[in-house]
């Protein structure tokens, strides 16, 4: 047997042949058989990975995988805000996991994390939103993902735990009739041309922020980039109105067409500005993400097709286009037809018809 007690010590031995050779251990005192079953297991993955040049999977602690690869990976890849960010949740993890190998870290340890921040209230004495545990989850996701890649796991424990369930429609958009006394009623114009560009360009935030004079084809009147978010080159041509805020702000001194007023390095948000614009223009409170569905919404609404909007917005698939199609006008004017029967009962006779010849 490959688990015996001897019966003079009483001690557990474990003894087994593997390619040809005998392998015998003696156990410690008070070791159970249920342990002995563990080592006699841990002892034959070991001798297996010798004997096929297999190297054994690494073990390393949470904290340190955190300090010696995620973090530089993260600084590396990511920008300054996002890597921020990162920086935070990681702090939020550590009481969690520290102390831990990656390996001893299971799905329903990454459950615990999970539902204790979505029961822990926000500095503020609010409930924490679903939202910000999902992201959360998703930067803790990312860690454990690059431990695969390194080849420190097998698998990612947080694939195996359910993501938090919410609702996240977002349908605000910027009303035509609120336009202009919004960009009327900012107090800085670095911030409010970022806005005219992105109503005009629909970039993201970082991107629009970060847009660089080397993106910029004159010749072709095309701006050229790779997105941060998704890594993927676009092509957005530039309409009279972004050529002309462009050109103007072409010869600043930066390689930016946007630089910082504060330090002449790329910002990080215009938040603040675009709130503060909403308030004393007295509309609905939107923010700069509302400004670029409000680019994809109005071209929905002036027909447009679902491709070219995706290829100027930079979405690889199609699914994503129908959060930027919620105008307002198009909706209105679809149930408008069913007040005028007269227009309809004829088409659907004209097809009833149809029907009836091909039979």
């Amino acid at each position: 047997m490959p688990i015996y007690t001897d019966k003079k010590t009483k001690r557990l031995y474990i003894q087994f042949d593997f390619l040809g050779q005998t392998h015998k251990r003696r156990l410690p005192k008070k070791t159970t058989k249920s342990e002995a079953v563990k080592l006699e297991t841990k002892l034959k993955n070991k001798l297996f990975f010798e004997a096929n040049g297999i190297e054994a999977k690494r073990q390393i602690k949470f904290e340190d995988f955190l300090v010696e690869y995620f973090l530089p990976f993260a600084e590396a890849s990511h920008s300054k805000a996002s890597f921020d960010r990162e920086v935070n949740i990681c702090k939020l993890a550590l009481p969690f996991f520290k102390g831990k190998d990656l390996r001893q870290i299971k799905p329903a340890d990454i459950e615990k994390f999970k539902q204790l921040r979505a029961n822990t209230e926000t500095q503020h004495e609010t409930a924490r939103k679903p939202a910000t545990v999902l992201r959360e989850l998703s930067i803790i996701s990312k860690v454990f993902s690059l431990a695969v890649k390194n080849d420190f796991l097998e698998f990612n424990p947080c694939s195996r735990v359910e993501k938090p369930k919410f609702d996240n429609t977002q349908n605000r958009i910027l009303q035509t009739e609120d336009e202009a006394k919004f960009l009327a009623e900012f107090q800085s114009d670095w911030a409010k041309d970022i806005c005219i560009l992105v109503l005009n360009t629909g970039l993201r935030q970082n991107d629009a922020l970060g847009l660089s004079k080397f993106n910029v084809d004159w010749s072709s009147n095309v701006i050229r980039l790779i997105q941060g978010k998704t890594k993927r080159v676009v092509e957005i041509p530039m309409n009279n109105t972004v050529k002309a805020l462009l050109q103007a702000r072409r010869h600043n001194g930066s390689d930016l067409f946007f630089p910082s007023p504060k330090n002449g390095l790329q910002g990080t948000s215009i938040k603040k500005a675009v709130i503060g614009a909403c308030v004393r223009a007295k509309i609905e409170p939107i923010t700069i993400r509302d400004l670029r569905r409000t680019f994809g919404t109005r071209l929905g609404e002036n027909n447009v097709n679902t491709t070219t909007i995706a290829k100027l917005l930079g979405h690889g698939d199609l699914r994503s286009i129908h959060r930027y199609q919620r105008g307002t006008e198009i909706m209105r004017e679809a149930v408008g037809l069913l007040e005028n029967p007269a227009k309809i009962l004829p088409l659907a006779r004209e097809s009833e018809n149809k029907k009836a010849v091909n039979y």
